[in-house]
C-alpha cells in the first residue's frame, strides 16, 4: 500500500527516496523487483517476469530496447520432470504442481525454489537460478533438484520452457539448427511441432524466433555434447507457441536422488533476424573446444591439399568409368580436383556395411591412376551402422557394440532387403572396427582418406546396454564417443599417412575438430519443404571453421536447375561438387560446363573468401525470383533469386563480394555497399575484380554514394575485392598432359592422336606411336579396361615409329628405328642409355639439354628414367651413372626399404624409397641388362587357403652373374606371418612359387610381395628387386536372392544362395543351412556348384536348397545361418542369414453371420505390406488394389495373391493413379496372403470378403502414409502384456494415436514426433480374448508394429478380425 501524500510529499519521504534510489540502481544492473504476485528480473535490455501464483510461470519476456513483448497470456510451467517408478510407470511433475514456493532475489540474480513437490511416495525440491548481467541481452538459467523416494528414477528434464510465445510481426520466423540450418516463416500459424535432436541432426544448440527487428533466443551453452532436444510446438489456431530444451537424464546419476543440469541454458533477446541470432551464438561457439585448433586458414590439422581442392566429383561404379569422368572434367576445368568415390565394392550398394571390400576389378590400379592425374581420392565408407547379415557381424560379435533400446533390442535401419544395426560410438569395439576398415583403405589401398557416411547425419540414440560402460538413457556418450572415435582414428591413421583426410555426411559443431570436411546435402535432400526452407545458419556461425562440400548437382540436369543449384552452394561457401551416377561428357552440356568452370575458377582464386572467410551480412539486393523444382529423393518447388550474392571477410581483412547470375539472360544488379562498415580501411573502398581477365564479368561501376551497379552476363560469376593492396593472380591451371583410353565393346582400345615425336607411357600396357602421332595401345592385360597415358618430357626428332614398353617398373624402354640419326630433347639431368639390337651399348653424343644418337642398327632400345634418382648424377659425356655408385645405392635402398617396412614408417616416406628403388632398378637394367621380374596372373587376388602362383625371373645381363637364387618375401602386410610362401609343387625350374594366406584376418588387406636377387657385374654387386601388391579378399560373396522368406509350417520352401566369385579362376562351393531342432533341409540341385572366374565382373552361380519347418513351429521370425564353404580348411566358410517369416494358421474371430461395413478410407500402405484374407474353398476372393500417388513419386506398384500353401494364385502391376481388380476362387480353406509393394508411392487394398486384416508384426511392420482408418486388433485370452512400437517419418511428421480397451478405457494416448517409441500395454483380465480399438492419425509417414501377447493384424471392423 502506498502512503498518501501530505502537501505534495508522502510521509516517510526520506526513507522512500533511499529505497527508490536502491531499486533504480538494482534495475540498472539486472535486478529482482516484486510486482504484486510477479517476480521480475531485468536490466536495460531484457525483462523477465514470473508469476508465483502460477508456479513461477514465465509471464513476460520483453525486449525493452525494441519495446517488444514476446509472450502472451497462454503461458505454461517453467519446467517439467519425468520420473519412472519401481513398477515401470512414468510420473510427470511440473512447476505448477502444489508446492511451497519462494523467490530469493539477489543482485543480478534470481533464485526460484519449489519445496514439497509430491513425487511418488516422497517429495522433490527444485531450484532454478537465473542470472543477468548489467549489459547482457542473455540471461543464464540453471536447475538443480533432489527427491526422497528411492524408487523413483529421473528420466527427463524439460527446462527451460518458454511458453506462450505470441506473434510479434507479420514477418516473423523461426530458426532451427538442423544441419545447414532451417527457417520457418509464420511459424505460429503454420508449424505445429518440430523437434531437433542434438548431436545430429541438430548441428548447433540454439533456436530463435524473431520479427519486426526483435528476436527471442534460446540456447544450451553446453560444451560437452549432452544428448538433448530443442522442441518447438504451436497451437496454430491460437497462434501461440513454445520453445523448450529437453534433456534425457543419465542413469545412474553421479549422486543418488539429486542432479544439477550439467550446463546453463541461455534465454534472451537480440536485434535483427536469423543472421544476428547466428552471430549471438557464434560469440559463444568459437570459444568451445571444437574450435580450439583455430580457423581453417591457420588450422594445421587440415591437409593443405584438402584446402586447395576447388572441385569434388562424387562419382560411382567401376574404376575405369570414374577415371574417365575425372579425365573428362579435369581436362576442361584444370583446377585441383578430388574424387569422392562411391559404389566401388563388388557388393551391391547399401549392402554389407561397413565391409566395403572386395572391390571391383582394377580398384588398386584405378585409384593410382586417378592420383597420377593429380586427383586425391577418398572412398565411401560407413561410420555408424553394421549389416547384421555380414560375416564380420557374426565373427566379431558385432551385437555387443550395437546401441540398444530400453527393451534390449537393436536400433534397426532397414534399407532395401538389408537390416542394419546402429552402433554405439562410445564402445571401444566399434571404434576399433572403424579403425580397422579405414586403415585397410588408407594404409593398404593407398586412398587419401575416407568418407564416413551417416556419422554426422544420424540421430543420436539413447543406449541402454550396461556393458558399454556409459550411463543409460541420457548423457554425452554419443557425441563424446564420436569425438573420441575420430580423435583416435585420425591420430593413428596419420602416424603412417600424415595427409589423410576424414569427411562425413552433413555437419555438426561437435565434430568440427574431428573431421576435415563435411558433405552437406541439405539443398536437395530435405532442406526445402512446404513449411520450412533452407537457411545457412551454420555458415553464418562457423564458415571460417568448417569446410563444406557437396550437392546433388548433376550435369545431366537441365541447365537452369544445374546452375541454380551450383549458385546456391557457391554463394554459401561450399566447395563446388558434382554428383551423378552416369554423367554426360562435359562437352555435351556446354552452358552448364561454362558456368561450372566459372564457379570452380572463382572458388580456386577466391579461397581466402569462399573457403577461409567469415560470412558477413550481404548488402540488400532486390532481384526477381524464379520457381525451380529441385530435389533428390523428394522434389520441392523453391523460389530462387536470379542473382545469388554473399559477402566474405578474408583472414587478412580483405572483403569479397560474390555476385553470380545463374540464368541464361543478362541480369542488372544494384546494391548499396559500405566497405568502411565492413572493416575495410577508408582508403581501399573501391572494388576490383579478384583477378585481371576474370571470365564473363560484365560491366561494374560504383558511385560516390557506394551504390554498385553491374550488368551480369548470363551464367557468370563475379568476385569483387575490397581492401586488397595488390591485384590477385589468376587461378593457376594444372598443366598435366595425359590421355585416357577406355576399352571398347570389341575388347580393344581406341587409337589417339598425339604430337609427332612426343613420348607417352602407361602402366600395364605398351604404347606404339607412329611418326604421324597415331598412338595405339598394345599388350594390355585381359582384366584391364582403362588406360591412363602420361607424357614424358623427352621428344624424338625427327619423329619415328616408337614402341614404349610397360612403364610400371620405374623407367621407359623405347624401341625405335635406329637406321637414321635421332635427337632426344628434354632429357637434361636424366640418364639416357641406348642399346643396339645385340644388347651392346650404343654411343651417345650429349648436347645442351639433348642427346644425339648416330645411325646404327635397324632396331634400338632407348632407356629413359621416369624420375631423377636423388644423390646420383649421370655423366655429361655418356649419359650414364657410375656403376659403383649405382650398386651402392641399390644395396642402400634395399636395406632402407626393409627397415622402414618393419618399422611401419609413414607411408609417404616408404613409398618414396620404393619409387627410388624402382628407378635404380630401371637404371641398372638400362646399363647392365640385369633385371628381375615378378609376375602373377591377370586380375590375381589372394584369398585364404587358396594358393596363388607367382613367378620370379632374373636376368643377370650379358656380362653379369647371379650371386644367389632369387628369393620371394613379404615386403608389406598387416600380418606377414599369415602369408606362407613355398616353391610350387612339381615346378620344373626355380622361381616358381605358391603364396597362401593362412589366416582370414588378412582379408580386406593387401599384401606386397618382394622379389630380390644379388647380381654381380664386373667388380660391382647390385641388389635388383621387383614387387607387386595384391588384394587379399574372400574369394566370393554369398547373398540370398531373398533375405526374407515366408514359410508355412510343415511346407517346404526353396532358398536360393547367389554366389559372386571375385577370383580370376573358377571355384567350387557347397552350401548348407544351420537349422533349429526339428527343422529339415535338402539340396534342390547338385551338392557342389562350380562358379566361373571373374573378369571385369564377378563370376556368378546359384545354390538352391529347400527348408522345411516342423508342423508345430511357432509363428514369428526365425533367423537361419546359411554356410557356404569353398575348401575343407577350418575357417573357410562364409555365412549369410535367412530371415524365415513363419506364418500362423488363422481363423475368423467372429462367426459366419457377423456383418461389417468396410472403412470408407482404407489404409494407404507404403514401401511394402501384407494383408491376410480368410476364405473357404470355393469362395470367390475379390480384391481391389489402388496405387495412390505420393507427391512426385510415380512408382508402379506390384501385388501377389498366395494360397494357404503360398502357391501363387494371381499377380500383377498397378500404375500410379490406377487400380487393379483381382477375382479368383479359393481352392483351399484357410488364410490367403496378399503381398503389395508400392515402393515410394502408396497402395490401398479393398475386399468384399469379410475377413481381411493388415499385418503389423515385428517381421512385417506396417508403414502407412496420411491415411489410417480406425482399426481393431485381437488380444488373446491368455494375454498379459503387449508392445506397440511406433516410428514416424521425422520431427515434422507427428502422429496422434489412441488405444482403447474393450471397456472404452484409454490404455494409451500419445501425440507428436514419435521416433522409435515403444509402449508397453498391460492387459487387464476384462480385456482378454476381445478386440481393442486403435485410432492413429499420421500427418505423413508412420511405421509401427505389435509384439508380445497380441495378434499383430489389424482390421477396419471387429467382425473382420482373424485370430
Amino acid at each position: 500500500m502506498r502512503e498518501q501524500p501530505i502537501h505534495g510529499r508522502p510521509r516517510g519521504w526520506g526513507r522512500t527516496r533511499i529505497l527508490l534510489f536502491c531499486v533504480g540502481l538494482l534495475c540498472a544492473i539486472g535486478v529482482v523487483a516484486p510486482a504484486g504476485a510477479a517476480v521480475r528480473l531485468e536490466n536495460k535490455h531484457l525483462r523477465l517476469s514470473f508469476d508465483e501464483a502460477r508456479g513461477f510461470a514465465l509471464t513476460e519476456l520483453a525486449h525493452l530496447g525494441r519495446q517488444t513483448a514476446f509472450l502472451g497470456d497462454r503461458t505454461g510451467p517453467l519446467w517439467r520432470l519425468t520420473f519412472r517408478d519401481g513398477a515401470g510407470n512414468d510420473l510427470v511433475i511440473a512447476a505448477d504442481a502444489p508446492a511451497t514456493r519462494r523467490a530469493e532475489p539477489a543482485q543480478g540474480r534470481l533464485a526460484l525454489v519449489w519445496e514439497g513437490v509430491r513425487a511418488g511416495q516422497g517429495a522433490a525440491r527444485v531450484r532454478v537460478t537465473i542470472s543477468l548481467g548489467p549489459d547482457a541481452k542473455l540471461s543464464e538459467w540453471r536447475l538443480a533438484l533432489d527427491w526422497t523416494d528411492p524408487k523413483l528414477t529421473l528420466r527427463e528434464v524439460e527446462f527451460p520452457r518458454v511458453a506462450g510465445i505470441r506473434k510479434v510481426a507479420e514477418d516473423d520466423a523461426l530458426t532451427l539448427p538442423v544441419y545447414w540450418g532451417r527457417l520457418a516463416t509464420d511459424p505460429l500459424r503454420r508449424l505445429n511441432s518440430y523437434t531437433v535432436t542434438y548431436p545430429c541432426p541438430g548441428s548447433m544448440q540454439y533456436a530463435s524466433y524473431y520479427g519486426g527487428g526483435a528476436g527471442l533466443y534460446v540456447a544450451a551453452a553446453d560444451p560437452d555434447c549432452w544428448m538433448k532436444h530443442i522442441q518447438w510446438s504451436a497451437d496454430t489456431k491460437a497462434a501461440t507457441g513454445e520453445l523448450s530444451l529437453i534433456l534425457p537424464a543419465p542413469d545412474p546419476l553421479p549422486k543418488p536422488r539429486q542432479w544439477e543440469l550439467p550446463y546453463p541454458a541461455m534465454v534472451g533477446v537480440f536485434d535483427g533476424d536469423w543472421y544476428d541470432s547466428a552471430q549471438v551464438y557464434r560469440e559463444w561457439a568459437l570459444r568451445q573446444k571444437w574450435c580450439a585448433e583455430g580457423p581453417i586458414a591457420t588450422r594445421r590439422s587440415i591437409p593443405e591439399w584438402f584446402k586447395e581442392a576447388a572441385l569434388w566429383l562424387k562419382y560411382y561404379n567401376e574404376p575405369g568409368k570414374v577415371l574417365g569422368e575425372l579425365a573428362d572434367h579435369f581436362d576442361y576445368l584444370r583446377v585441383p580436383t578430388a574424387v569422392h568415390y562411391y559404389r566401388y565394392p563388388v557388393a551391391k550398394f547399401d549392402d554389407n556395411y561397413p565391409e566395403m571390400l572386395p572391390a571391383k576389378p582394377g580398384y588398386l590400379e584405378g585409384v593410382r591412376a586417378m592420383q597420377a592425374l593429380g586427383a586425391h581420392v577418398i572412398p565411401y565408407t560407413q561410420g555408424s551402422i553394421w549389416d547384421m547379415d555380414t560375416e564380420s557381424w557374426r565373427l566379431e560379435n558385432g551385437a555387443a557394440a550395437a546401441a540398444k533400446t530400453e527393451a534390449g533390442d537393436f536400433y534397426l535401419w532397414p534399407i532395401a532387403e538389408n537390416t542394419f544395426a546402429w552402433m554405439c560410438p562410445f564402445t571401444r569395439q566399434w571404434q576399433e572396427k572403424v579403425f580397422d576398415f579405414v586403415s585397410k583403405q588408407v594404409w593398404d589401398y593407398g586412398l587419401d582418406g575416407v568418407y564416413l557416411d551417416v556419422l554426422s547425419a544420424g540421430r543420436a540414440r539413447p543406449c541402454f546396454d550396461k556393458k558399454h560402460g556409459h550411463p543409460l538413457n541420457g548423457g554425452n556418450y554419443w557425441g563424446e564417443g564420436n569425438r573420441v572415435l575420430m580423435r583416435r582414428l585420425r591420430d593413428r591413421i596419420r602416424e603412417r599417412k600424415p595427409e589423410a583426410v576424414f569427411t562425413t555426411e552433413e555437419i555438426c559443431e561437435a565434430y568440427l575438430d574431428g573431421f576435415d570436411g563435411f558433405l552437406t546435402l541439405d539443398v536437395t535432400r530435405g532442406g526445402y519443404t512446404p513449411l520450412i526452407k533452407l537457411c545457412p545458419l551454420f555458415t553464418a556461425v562457423y564458415h571460417d571453421y568448417a569446410i563444406q562440400y557437396g550437392s546433388d548437382c548433376a550435369l545431366s540436369r537441365d541447365t537452369d536447375t544445374f546452375c541454380a543449384l551450383m549458385a546456391e552452394h557457391l554463394a554459401w561457401g561450399a566447395v563446388p561438387t558434382l554428383s551423378e551416377n552416369a554423367p554426360p561428357k562435359i562437352g555435351e552440356k556446354p552452358e552448364s560446363a561454362a558456368y561450372l568452370r566459372a564457379a570452380t575458377h572463382t572458388f580456386h582464386a577466391g579461397r581466402a573468401f569462399l573457403l577461409e572467410g567469415k560470412w558477413l551480412r550481404p548488402p540488400a539486393l532486390d532481384v526477381p525470383e524464379r520457381k525451380m523444382s529441385i530435389g533428390f529423393t523428394h522434389s520441392a518447388t523453391v523460389s530462387m533469386p536470379v542473382v545469388r550474392h554473399s559477402l566474405w571477410k578474408a583472414p587478412d581483412g580483405r572483403v569479397g563480394l560474390l555476385l553470380t547470375n545463374w540464368t541464361g539472360e543478362v541480369q542488372p544488379v544494384s546494391l548499396r555497399c559500405d566497405p568502411v562498415a565492413w572493416g575495410v580501411p577508408s582508403g581501399s573502398v573501391r572494388p576490383r575484380q579478384l583477378w585481371a581477365g576474370q571470365e564473363r564479368t560484365g560491366t561494374v561501376e560504383m558511385g560516390p554514394d557506394g551504390t554498385l551497379r553491374a550488368q551480369l552476363p548470363a551464367r557468370s560469376v563475379l568476385l569483387l575485392e575490397f581492401g586488397g593492396k595488390e591485384p590477385s593472380a589468376a587461378p593457376a591451371r594444372a598443366d598435366l598432359p595425359f590421355l585416357f583410353l577406355r576399352k571398347g565393346k570389341d575388347g580393344t582400345f581406341p587409337q589417339a592422336r598425339v604430337e609427332p615425336g612426343s613420348l607417352w607411357y602407361a602402366e600395364g600396357a605398351e604404347l606404339e606411336i607412329a611418326p604421324d602421332g597415331t598412338l595405339t595401345a598394345t599388350g594390355t592385360r585381359a582384366d584391364q579396361d582403362f588406360l591412363l597415358a602420361l607424357r614424358h618430357p623427352a621428344t624424338i626428332e625427327p619423329p619415328v615409329r616408337a614402341r614404349v614398353a610397360d612403364a610400371s617398373r620405374g623407367g621407359l624402354v623405347v624401341t625405335v628405328d635406329g637406321a637414321q640419326a635421332l635427337q632426344l630433347r628434354g632429357v637434361e639431368g636424366l640418364q639416357v642409355v641406348a642399346r643396339e639390337a645385340t644388347g651392346a651399348l650404343a654411343a651417345l653424343a650429349s648436347e645442351a639439354g639433348s642427346v644425339r644418337l648416330a645411325p646404327g642398327a635397324a632396331r634400338r632400345e632407348v632407356h629413359l628414367p621416369l624420375r631423377v634418382i636423388p644423390g646420383l648424377t649421370p655423366s655429361p659425356q655418356t649419359g650414364r651413372y657410375d656403376l659403383g655408385a649405382l650398386a651402392r645405392r641399390s644395396r642402400e635402398l634395399a636395406e632402407q626399404c626393409h627397415r622402414l617396412a618393419v618399422a611401419k614408417a609413414p607411408l609417404p616416406q616408404l613409398e618414396d624409397v620404393e619409387r627410388q628403388r624402382a628407378a635404380v632398378g630401371a637404371a641398372i637394367a638400362a646399363q647392365t641388362g640385369a633385371r628381375i621380374r615378378l609376375s602373377v596372373a591377370a586380375g590375381a587376388r589372394l584369398a585364404p587357403f587358396i594358393p596363388c602362383e607367382v613367378t620370379v625371373e632374373c636376368q643377370p645381363g650379358a656380362s653379369g652373374q647371379l650371386v644367389s637364387e632369387p628369393r620371394l618375401t613379404v615386403a608389406r602386410a598387416a600380418r606377414p606371418e599369415a602369408v606362407a610362401i613355398r616353391p610350387k609343387p612339381g615346378a620344373r625350374q626355380p622361381g616358381q612359387f605358391e603364396v597362401v594366406v593362412t589366416d582370414r584376418r588378412l582379408v580386406e588387406h593387401t599384401v606386397t610381395l618382394l622379389a630380390e636377387a644379388q647380381v654381380r657385374t664386373g667388380n660391382e654387386s647390385f641388389t635388383v628387386a621387383d614387387q607387386v601388391t595384391l588384394p587379399c579378399d574372400t574369394p566370393f560373396l554369398a547373398a540370398l536372392a531373398e533375405r526374407k522368406r515366408t514359410l508355412v509350417a510343415g511346407r517346404p520352401a526353396e532358398v536360393a544362395v547367389e554366389i559372386r566369385n571375385v577370383m580370376p579362376h573358377e571355384i567350387q562351393v557347397r552350401s548348407r543351412p544351420v537349422l533349429p531342432k526339428g527343422w529339415s533341409w535338402q539340396l534342390a540341385g547338385p551338392e557342389t556348384v562350380t562358379v566361373g572366374p571373374a573378369g571385369l565382373e564377378p563370376g556368378t552361380a546359384t545354390v538352391r536348397l529347400t527348408i522345411t519347418a516342423p508342423p508345430d513351429a511357432r509363428p514369428g521370425t526365425v533367423r537361419i545361418p546359411i554356410e557356404t564353404s569353398y575348401t575343407n580348411a577350418s575357417g573357410s566358410s562364409i555365412f549369410c542369414e535367412l530371415a524365415c517369416d513363419l506364418l500362423p494358421r488363422l481363423a475368423p474371430v467372429a462367426g459366419k453371420g457377423a456383418g461389417f461395413e468396410p472403412s470408407p478410407g482404407p489404409a494407404r500402405v507404403r514401401q511394402r505390406g501384407r494383408a491376410l484374407l480368410y476364405a473357404e474353398a470355393g469362395e470367390t476372393i475379390s480384391l481391389k488394389v489402388t496405387n495412390v500417388r505420393v507427391t512426385t513419386f510415380r512408382d508402379t506398384a506390384s501385388y501377389r495373391l498366395l494360397d494357404p500353401d503360398l502357391k501363387e494364385l494371381a499377380k500383377g502391376a498397378v500404375k500410379v493413379d490406377e487400380s487393379a481388380t483381382v477375382t479368383v476362387k479359393a481352392e483351399k480353406t484357410g488364410t490367403h496372403f496378399v503381398e503389395i509393394v508400392p515402393k515410394g508411392g502408396s497402395c490401398t487394398i479393398e475386399s468384399e470378403n469379410r475377413c481381411l486384416v493388415l499385418e503389423a508384426s515385428e517381421s512385417e511392420p506396417l508403414q502407412v502414409i496420411y491415411q489410417m482408418p480406425v482399426s481393431y486388433l485381437y488380444v488373446p485370452e491368455n494375454a498379459r502384456e503387449f508392445t506397440l512400437r511406433v516410428k514416424c517419418g521425422g520431427e515434422t511428421e507427428p502422429v496422434e494415436l489412441v488405444l482403447t480397451d474393450p471397456s472404452g478405457r484409454e490404455a494409451l494416448r500419445q501425440s507428436g514426433a514419435l521416433l522409435e517409441n515403444e509402449f508397453k500395454i498391460s492387459v487387464p483380465p476384462e480385456g482378454r480374448g476381445k478386440a481393442w480399438k486403435l485410432e492413429m492419425t499420421p500427418k505423413e509417414d508412420v511405421l509401427f508394429f505389435l509384439a508380445g501377447d497380441v495378434v499383430p493384424f489389424l482390421a477396419d471392423h471387429p467382425a473382420r478380425l482373424l485370430k
